[in-house]
């Protein structure tokens, strides 16, 4: 896990020179989690700096980025720290990481899509407890639990807990055993 100091408080006023970005020479890991250091740092010219053109649409200044930061922090409270990240398979030129981030009300999945050396896209994911006790349930055969927990979507999609175990049981057929899901907590 890599911890980080907390983030000074969004209404700290911001240094007014750009701030340049180091040269990452391809390697969209180091880029991602350099990207997530500057953010719960709260260095966010720095942050900004990481930003694709197509973000600096989504997100126009390091103030902005600052208050997004911020609306995260009141909803899960303060930021402790992230677990390394987990990628995704690369498409259309793009590197997705996965970094479990834990805050002192929970945890939420914080995705960052780098591209042509930029953070091409930020996604913040609310609920990562709430699916890491979902896949516990399925890994312990508790597919009653798990039918009982689902919304109405999925309990028409299964209909029964023995669909559930049997959509479960395909998978795991047609994919091999399930080995992890990189989570913190060793569940596999």
């Amino acid at each position: 896990c890599t911890q980080q100091p907390v983030a000074p408080d969004p209404g700290e006023d911001m240094p007014s020179e750009p701030a340049t970005m180091p040269d990452f020479a391809g390697d969209h890991e180091a880029l991602a989690k350099a990207f997530m250091d500057t953010l719960v740092a709260g260095e966010f010219d720095q942050a900004f700096a990481y930003f694709s053109p197509d973000m600096l649409e989504a997100v126009p200044s390091a103030a902005e980025l600052s208050a997004v930061w911020a609306r995260i922090l009141r909803m899960v409270g303060r930021y402790e720290s992230y677990d390394l990240p987990q990628h995704t398979a690369p498409q259309a030129g793009m590197d997705t990481y996965h970094f479990a981030t834990t805050f002192e009300e929970g945890r939420q999945l914080i995705m960052v899509t780098v591209a042509e050396e930029q953070v091409a896209g930020l996604y913040f994911l609310a609920g990562l407890d709430v699916a890491e006790e979902y896949l516990a349930a399925i890994l312990n055969g508790a597919y009653q639990q798990v039918f009982d927990q689902s919304g109405a979507t999925l309990q028409s999609v299964y209909v029964s807990p023995e669909g559930l175990q049997s959509t479960w049981e395909s998978i795991i057929a047609e994919a091999g055993a399930y080995l992890s899901h990189g989570s913190p907590s060793g569940m596999a």
